[in-house]
């Protein structure tokens, strides 16, 4: 019974939450503990510079994601996780060598 259930949960697409899931863990690993390292050791920030970037980064967070989970509810969580996975993919290294060829507080709140 349990291995028809697990079949059912499959065919409907129960492993998109385990992907997300991991997905949103990587994302949150990199702002929260890769962004303060980054940020010194790279940017040469001061640590509440580095704080502060961390803090509007959750800030925006707060602001977003109820944002996209209502557009989730509109158009399905399939299609915004891909394309949220895909933007993070693209534009992450990009942001990341932006702010290293020019460091700065201004630019570390923009990325």
């Amino acid at each position: 019974m349990a291995n028809r259930r697990n079949a059912r949960c499959k065919l409907a697409g129960g492993d998109a939450w385990r992907d997300a899931f991991h997905h949103d863990h990587c994302v949150l690993y990199m702002v929260t503990a890769y962004t303060p390292t980054f940020g010194s050791s790279v940017l040469h920030l001061a640590p509440v510079g580095n704080l502060t970037v961390t803090l509007c980064v959750g800030m925006c967070n707060l602001l977003i994601l109820p944002l996209s989970g209502a557009l989730s509810d509109r158009v399905g969580r399939r299609p915004i996780l891909i394309t949220c996975t895909v933007a993070a993919l693209i534009t992450a290294y990009p942001a990341l060598l932006w702010l290293a060829a020019g460091p700065s507080f201004a630019r570390a709140c923009w990325a």
